[in-house]
């Protein structure tokens, strides 16, 4: 069961993540920010798989 917040859960991941993009140029550690890079789209690729989990839920009309 996937609770009824997590599409706007997913929104703060997004704007999160979005945050982090603008900022991984001011970063003077490069290894720092390939990590933080990595990481930030690791957690991405997880919001996204949710996301469409939750799509296809909702599509099918499954209860919740």
């Amino acid at each position: 069961m996937i609770p009824q917040h997590w599409l706007i859960e997913a929104i703060g991941y997004l704007a999160a993540a979005a945050n982090v993009f603008v900022n991984l140029p001011s970063l003077t550690d490069e290894v720092a920010a390939a990590d933080l890079r990595s990481r930030t789209e690791a957690a991405l690729a997880r919001v996204a798989d949710l996301s469409e989990r939750t799509r296809r839920i909702v599509e099918n009309g499954e209860e919740r």
